[in-house]
């Protein structure tokens, strides 16, 4: 059995409505398993608070960054100093079915572990000049040609190790090491993307390469989309998913898990397979009315 000590969880998000709820259903879905290692919110100041953050979800560490914008929080999210040895890169939009730790356990020192991406980064020189594009980027960052040994989820296109940040397990140390390094290639990757948001994405492929890293590929159970072209490819493996990550807004996900009208609405809903276990992992934890949501029935909702 894994330590409960040797794990931390990190999520980041804004202070709204929606990533509150997305937070509690994650939250509640890990303790639920009886995991009790430590879950710190990297949370930036970049909107207003929404009165539900006046009470943050309980057993959660809630880091505040104080930044210009969205990046800031996430840049600190990767290189805030760890409390574990190993790390869960983690978005707000999982749920968690089951037990991990026959992945954690293969996480050794200076390991990185995760799905590959959905797609290649956005750009239209990666989707038409895959090889090329990969490696004038990894040249220029890092002095290194890049091997694209791998193929992306959905689109299969060819890939190096490059994976979706839904779910990443890491060796803490790597990032306690080069944080610093990490964000500059971020910023260089930046500049070769038509949406920079992922450059976090790209950014752990260079990382991962200069720091010569040992990599582990995860099987569609540990990082498990809502996208309905994933499930058809994966749906041999839908009995075994351990995390799910719901991407598209194949239900109401901005509003089902910080509303309570919404809520219930997705209760009895029309949903995919895959949207029906989600469906089913909440009403086990929560029943019809959400811990965090009782009470507020009479006044309209918390959009």
């Amino acid at each position: 059995m894994t330590n409960p000590n040797d794990v931390e969880i990190r999520l980041v998000c804004s202070p709204t409505a929606s990533f509150y709820g997305q937070v509690s259903l994650l939250v509640s879905s890990i303790r639920g398993l009886g995991y009790d290692w430590p879950i710190r919110l990297f949370m930036g100041t970049d909107v207003p608070d929404h009165p539900l953050w006046d009470d943050p979800p309980a057993s959660v560490e809630l880091i505040r960054v104080v930044g210009e914008n969205y990046y800031a929080q996430i840049d600190e999210y990767f290189v805030h100093p760890p409390v574990s040895p190993r790390v869960i890169f983690s978005d707000a939009d999982i749920v968690w079915l089951g037990r991990i730790e026959s992945i954690i356990e293969q996480v050794g020192a200076n390991t990185v572990a995760g799905l590959p991406a959905h797609k290649a980064p956005p750009g239209t020189e990666f989707r038409l000049r895959p090889h090329e594009t990969w490696n004038s980027l990894s040249m220029r960052a890092v002095g290194k040609e890049i091997s694209l040994d791998y193929r992306s989820t959905i689109s299969n296109a060819p890939i190096p190790f490059y994976v979706n940040y839904g779910f990443v397990v890491a060796d803490s140390d790597i990032f306690a090491r080069h944080g610093a390094r990490y964000i500059n290639l971020c910023r260089e990757s930046a500049a070769s993307l038509e949406q920079i948001y992922m450059q976090y994405q790209v950014a752990l492929s260079l990382l991962v390469l200069e720091a010569d890293a040992k990599t582990l590929i995860l099987g569609p159970q540990f990082n498990f989309s809502n996208d309905e072209r994933f499930y058809e490819r994966y749906k041999r493996d839908s009995d075994e998913i351990k995390i799910i990550h719901y991407t598209k807004n194949t239900f109401d996900r901005a509003n089902a898990f910080s509303d309570l009208t919404a809520y219930r609405a997705f209760l009895t809903a029309e949903l995919g397979p895959v949207d029906a276990i989600i469906r089913s992992r909440a009403l086990a934890l929560w029943g019809d009315s959400p811990p965090h949501l009782k009470g507020r029935a009479d006044e309209g909702g918390i959009g």
